[in-house]
């Protein structure tokens, strides 16, 4: 199973359209109405996902722009601003911080796992027996990383029947790097 939002958001897109709506008793209409609005807030949540994180990095620089806006208002001896100012200059750091695209993400995770397959058909052209090597043993370790990862994220849908061999997807990802200001 795709753990991606789009791939699971298009899959009950699919159930609602094939299975759940030509199911619901037509003398129901409000559930009837009610299951096909899910349907649509499905299908806008797919078609704007992707545009998500660049709505919400717009929005912070609209409120940062107007931050600043305010300031200038402000007299210099006026305290008021003081919060204000405080947070501006650490949404500026986060605005400056957030420059990388999911897109951008996306990208570099498929052209890392195309180049590591890539590898692994060139060490097997070789001769050399991938699974002796130390090439090998540190794919084999981060696969069973990822693998852990995705069983954790998915737990939602209940497919683990032993909940607790699984340690939470949030104790599993990296905490977010900050950069250094000085």
């Amino acid at each position: 199973m795709d753990i991606r939002p789009e791939f699971q958001i298009q899959v009950m897109i699919k159930a609602m359209e094939d299975v759940v709506i030509p199911s619901v008793d037509t003398t129901e209409p409000m559930a009837l109405e009610q299951a096909k609005l899910v349907l649509s807030s499905l299908r806008v949540l797919k078609d704007r996902l992707p545009l998500w994180y660049r709505y919400n990095r717009d929005e912070l620089r609209r409120y940062l722009d107007l931050s600043r806006s305010i300031l200038e208002t402000l007299s210099e001896t006026d305290t008021t601003g003081k919060e204000l100012a405080d947070i501006l200059a650490d949404g500026t750091k986060i605005l400056e911080q957030a420059g990388t695209e999911p897109k951008q993400l996306e990208d570099a995770i498929a052209a890392c796992r195309s180049s590591i397959v890539n590898l692994m058909d060139a060490i097997a052209a070789s001769g050399a027996s991938l699974t002796h090597s130390q090439v090998g043993r540190l794919i084999l370790s981060a696969s069973q990383t990822q693998l852990d990862r995705e069983r954790a994220w998915l737990i939602p849908f209940g497919f683990e029947s032993e909940l607790s061999a699984i340690k939470p997807i949030e104790d599993q990802l990296s905490q977010p790097e900050h950069k250094s200001t000085g």
